[in-house]
């Protein structure tokens, strides 16, 4: 608790306004407090309180973590010190909080707008300030000249002492000339490396993504393994299978949020690709 306050007091100060951080962990701690929660009413009500304190303090704190997952979930207004937007037509995703970007709910309004009437230009956002053309190709044309600078420097000179005769006169001059190596190949700077800098970490998370989404493919049979072994199993209580049920629900739609999710960082790599490479080819930095 002392970490979540402490985190939430930084981000506050950093101006995030919702964080799927502090949801995920609201959500996880209400998930393990549900547990003891059933068992204290379940006990009190074959037995009785014992310790009304413990009994009452546990109240006030599941109540309290349920309160706390519910306004979590909620974005908080922007803080006052927030940059002045000139877009009249901003894309809303930039603005939106953490299960919005999860579930793409920021993109109803356009999709029910669409449905209605047909979309017009004024009707489409404003790109993200990250996916323009001014930012992407400024980000490529950066790496480029750092790769470069260190293909240069990494050149490394020969140096060969010629004798001139001047005049013919029997004089020695030393001169320093840079030659490159025989039968050596210059080495060009790469531009695949140079997208991989720009563009890989993005790209990365996408990936991560679709890690956990295989991952969690394998869940649904072993709990599926699970689930037949209860229904074998006459005395197994039946809460047992409400959970395990419970989980195989909850382990597709996890799977479907993240498949989404890894979409989503593939198709706007391919964009910020495809417009960097055009920017760069004609220079087209703005």
């Amino acid at each position: 608790m002392i970490a979540a306050t402490i985190l939430m007091q930084y981000e506050r100060l950093r101006g995030v306004r919702s964080s799927g951080v502090l949801i995920i962990f609201w959500f996880l701690a209400t998930l393990c407090a549900i547990v003891p929660f059933r068992s204290k009413v379940m006990s009190s009500v074959r037995e009785g309180v014992s310790d009304r304190f413990r009994f009452t303090t546990f109240f006030i704190y599941f109540t309290l973590l349920v309160l706390e997952l519910i306004l979590s979930c909620f974005k908080e207004a922007p803080p006052f010190f927030s940059p002045i937007r000139s877009d009249c037509n901003p894309c809303p995703e930039a603005e939106a909080g953490f299960l919005s970007r999860l579930t793409f709910w920021w993109f109803t309004r356009l999709a029910i707008l669409g449905y209605r009437r047909p979309l017009e230009d004024k009707d489409l956002w404003s790109l993200n300030e990250d996916d323009t053309s001014k930012e992407v190709v400024t980000k490529l044309i950066k790496e480029w000249e750092k790769e470069k600078t260190r293909i240069r420097t990494t050149q490394v000179p020969i140096t060969k002492t010629q004798e001139i005769e001047l005049n013919h006169v029997d004089e020695k001059l030393a001169e320093s000339d840079v030659l490159i190596e025989d039968g050596k190949k210059v080495k060009e700077p790469s531009f695949l490396k140079v997208l991989l800098k720009t563009f890989g970490p993005f790209f990365l998370i996408g990936s991560v993504f679709k890690l956990f989404q295989d991952l969690l493919s394998f869940v649904n049979p072993q709990l599926l393994s699970i689930l037949i072994d209860f229904i074998k199993n006459r005395e197994a209580p039946a809460w047992w299978g409400f959970s395990i049920a419970a989980l195989m629900f909850l382990s597709s739609v996890a799977q479907t949020l993240i498949l989404h999710q890894h979409f989503q960082y593939c198709f706007v790599t391919g964009m910020r690709l495809r417009s960097a490479i055009t920017g760069i080819i004609y220079r087209k930095v703005r």
